[in-house]
């Protein structure tokens, strides 16, 4: 889809997967006077509540149909974490650019970024699966995306603005703390079922540890600790994240947790 000289360029989009966080990209994206919701896919009948809800046109059951769609240019992948490799790969073929969402880190993703010293981003399940949707996406000549909205948040924003100013200055530690409040450990949950993306690491863990890029570019951890304290009947949990001697995380899933960041700087 070309756009005539002076006018804007308009994408067309399509979401699979209706559930509450497709419904918030929606929200937004149906902002922008540059941006066309003009479908929407699910395996069962909620693309055509979501599509009702949304003034949506079209509600395919089923995601091939939404990828046949020429009337297309981009998806966004909303559907749950295990079956995002295979929906994104699909979505290239078809000659899609795609969003993905981001909660698909895992930690042999994240050490592997950081022993190796390449920056990778954190598409897939494991480190296989996100190698092989970049290998997608180059070959389809297709832009791939990760969806880590948190670093659009105003403060990161601002932060980020100091810190390229210099008023910062160096920056020696970053501490971050990232929790949501969660209902009782159930087998049936998937926030709660590792391979579902579940857990503290998989399902919250990408909110901190993206930072370690966006703050330390090219100055790689020299060491990576992991250490856990458990509460009584394993009511808390808690991980650290120690790079060489200047990141620390904690991430949390438990009542009344703080969400909050820390810098360090040499004055």
């Amino acid at each position: 889809m070309s756009a005539s000289q002076g006018q804007k360029k308009i994408y067309r989009w399509g979401i699979i997967g209706c559930g509450k966080i497709s419904n918030d990209f929606a929200l937004n994206l149906l902002k922008h006077d540059q941006c066309r919701l003009v479908a929407c896919a699910s395996r069962d009948q909620s693309a055509e509540e979501f599509a009702k809800k949304l003034g949506v046109k079209k509600a395919y059951r089923g995601y091939e149909n939404l990828f046949a769609d020429e009337e297309i240019d981009c998806v966004y992948v909303g559907t749950i974490h295990p079956t995002h490799k295979e929906n994104v790969i699909k979505a290239l073929k078809a000659g899609k650019h795609v969003v993905v969402e981001e909660k698909e880190c895992d930690k042999e993703s994240i050490l592997n970024k950081y022993k190796k010293k390449k920056k990778r981003n954190q598409l897939g399940m494991n480190s296989k699966e996100m190698k092989e949707c970049i290998a997608a996406a180059r070959e389809n000549k297709r832009y791939l995306l990760e969806g880590v909205w948190t670093r659009f948040f105003p403060a990161v924003q601002q932060s980020r603005e100091w810190f390229n100013e210099g008023v910062i200055g160096e920056l020696v530690c970053f501490e971050g703390n990232f929790g949501v409040q969660m209902e009782s450990p159930s087998a049936t949950s998937r926030l709660w079922t590792n391979h579902l993306g579940g857990g503290a690491l998989l399902d919250l863990g990408i909110y901190t540890l993206h930072h370690l890029p966006l703050w330390f570019g090219e100055r790689y951890p020299t060491r990576i600790v992991a250490a856990g304290l458990v509460g009584k009947k394993k009511k808390k949990i808690k991980i650290f994240r120690i790079c060489g001697k200047h990141t620390f995380f904690s991430k949390k899933k438990k009542k009344n947790s703080q969400d909050f960041c820390h810098f360090a700087k040499i004055d």
